[in-house]
Order: C-alpha cells, then sequence, then structure tokens
C-alpha cells in the first residue's frame, strides 16, 4: 500500500488544479458523540471501557462533475481496569480526504484515504495476573534499564504507539424509493501498524525470571502477557460494506433517518489469540431538525462488535476479546448547506 502522505498530497494537488473555480456548492458538519458505560440506555459494553467520545469537523464542496470531502476527527476511549494499569486512554486523531466523481443526480463514484495516528499511551505499571511490576505503589518490583533505546521511557514500563491507513473505494446509488434513499457500497484495506518498547523484554533468563510469587515464575508471567501486546508486524484488514438509508419527513422541519451498515472482514498476517470478529453491524437512528440552510440531527448509533472495522486503530491482541460485544453512543450533528 502507497504512503497515504503522499496520497495526500497528489490530492492536494487536483484540488489545487480547480480550486480556481468559484460558486462551489456544499457543506460544512460538526459532530459530537459520546459514551457512558453508566448510561444504562446504551447497549452494555464491557466494563472496563468507561466512557468514549469523538469530535469531527468535515467539509464538502462541489462543482459540476467533481466533489471532495475533507474530515478530522479525534476519538478519546477512557478505560478503568481493576488492575494495572488502572487508568488508560486511548487518544486517536484521524484524517480523511475523499475525491467524488458525479456521474449523474443518482450515480456517485468516491476513492477517500484515512490516515490515523494515537497518542503514545505511557504505562508506569503492569499487573501480570497476581504479580505488579513497574514503578507505581501497587508494585512488588521496579523494572528499570540502562540501555540506550530505554532512555525515552523516562521511568516508565511500557510505551505504545499504533498507526492505521486506509484506502477505499465506493459507489453511491440513489433508489427514492418507500424503504431506502440511497445505497452506499464499499471496498477497502487497512493496514494496521503497532510498536511498543519496554525493558519486561530483557527478562528472558536470570535472578529475576526466577524469582516466584504465589507460585508463579515473573519470567514466565512476563513472556506469557508480552504475547498479548500488540504485534509489531504490520497487518490487514480486508473490507466490503454495504449501507443504505432513509429520511421520513414527519413535519415540515422534522423528519426521522436511519442508516444501516453491513461489514465484513477479513484478516491477513494478523496473530490471533482468541478469536478475530469477520463482521459488524452499525445502525443510526434518530430526528433531523431543518432550518433554511441547516440541519440539526440528534441520533443513536449501535454496533454489534463494538468498533471492529470502524475504528481500526482500537483493535489488537491486546483489545481482541472485547469485540464480541457491543457498543453504543449518542450523537449530534450540526451541518450547514452553502
Amino acid at each position: 500500500m502507497l504512503n497515504l502522505k503522499l496520497k495526500y498530497f497528489l490530492l492536494l494537488i487536483i484540488i489545487l488544479n480547480f480550486s480556481h473555480v468559484s460558486a462551489f456548492n456544499g457543506n460544512i458538519s460538526i459532530e459530537y458523540s459520546a459514551m457512558d458505560k453508566d448510561w444504562n440506555f446504551l447497549p452494555k459494553s464491557t466494563d472496563s471501557f468507561d466512557n468514549s467520545n469523538t469530535k469531527s469537523i468535515e467539509t464538502f464542496f462541489y462543482k459540476n462533475k467533481f466533489g471532495l470531502l475533507i474530515k478530522s476527527s479525534n476519538f478519546n476511549l477512557d478505560l478503568l481496569r481493576s488492575v494495572e494499569p488502572k487508568n488508560l486512554d486511548l487518544i486517536a486523531n484521524s484524517k480523511k480526504l475523499e475525491l467524488f466523481y458525479i456521474k449523474d443526480i443518482d450515480t456517485v463514484f468516491s476513492i477517500d484515504l484515512k490516515y490515523q495516528t494515537t497518542d503514545t499511551q505511557v504505562i508506569n505499571c503492569y499487573t501480570f495476573s497476581t504479580v505488579t511490576l513497574g514503578n507505581c505503589n501497587d508494585a512488588v518490583l521496579s523494572i528499570r534499564n540502562t540501555k540506550d533505546k530505554y532512555k525515552r521511557l523516562n521511568g516508565a514500563l511500557l510505551m505504545i504507539d499504533g498507526e492505521n491507513q486506509e484506502i477505499r473505494l465506493n459507489f453511491f446509488k440513489g433508489l427514492n424509493n418507500l424503504l431506502i434513499d440511497e445505497i452506499h457500497i464499499y471496498s477497502s484495506i487497512s493496514r494496521n501498524s503497532f510498536d511498543w518498547i519496554t525493558p519486561l523484554e530483557e527478562i528472558k533468563s536470570g535472578f529475576i525470571y526466577e524469582l516466584t510469587f504465589n507460585n508463579q515464575k515473573v519470567g514466565d508471567l512476563v513472556q506469557t502477557e508480552l504475547q498479548r501486546l500488540p504485534q509489531r508486524e504490520s497487518f490487514l484488514l480486508y473490507k466490503l460494506g454495504l449501507n443504505f438509508k432513509n429520511n421520513i419527513n414527519i413535519f415540515k422541519r422534522l423528519s426521522f433517518f436511519y442508516q444501516a451498515d453491513l461489514l465484513l472482514l477479513k484478516d491477513k498476517d494478523y496473530r490471533v489469540l482468541n478469536h478475530f470478529q469477520n463482521n459488524n453491524i452499525k445502525l443510526d437512528t434518530g430526528i433531523n431538525l431543518k432550518f433554511d440552510h441547516s440541519i440539526i440531527s440528534l441520533f443513536g448509533t449501535i454496533y454489534k462488535n463494538n468498533l471492529i472495522g470502524f475504528e481500526d486503530i482500537s483493535f489488537n491482541q491486546r483489545s481482541e476479546h472485547h469485540f464480541d460485544k457491543s457498543y453504543g453512543s449518542l450523537n449530534l450533528r450540526y451541518t450547514y448547506h452553502f
């Protein structure tokens, strides 16, 4: 897969080539989504998912046969666990560019490119079965290493980074029937890459390896847990999706809408520990309040298998056992048409 940063640059050149044309049509949209495990009206997710929110802004403009969408978003998931690390955040930032070819009013093709990175996760302590190692009050053993490559840890036990690159082909078709206004068929390839560093890798033999707590060797516990860290080798997710939506007018300015997304996934080079969920279903439903040039949307979202296929950066060996559980959020979106 070509580097998406290069593809962004090529798309920007295309934009500049026709940016001198005035009087674009389009819209700008701002959206906020939130989840909290104490909200009983949402599907019950894993207990360690305490709360999350997503903030995004996108701009779409078009002229004649071509259109462009630019989107930026921030995904934040806060985790609360009973063992170390007890507090852990996943913060991911995404950039997306989508180029459209508008064949006619009912038929549209597009290609979109997305690049997503996480903020570095810094972990000071880690519980291996019943043994906690690291630099915190609960630790029974402090682990440090003086090698140069570990200096950037600055006393932490573990640091994890991740990124995701995706290219997707899309086909949109307007139907204008009673049940479905539009269908969207898409296919994509997503490359996921993780890296981490910890001095625990150095515990392969010797005194610390042979230390025993609760009849368990520290070395055996560490080596077992290292296998559950995100794999350093990149892996691919192939996706095939079908999306359909409908908007039903209730009053002049009020309408009800729903949108369903059916997704099939296949992995390549991913080292499965337990089970890889090869499908997901996402359902959005809510209301639109229309004004002269803008729309306010209030809606809920439900995922059948957590966020797999929709937030790839959240999926790896450490988290895969959560992805047979549902996930839901409440969403508020404001769209201005120009």
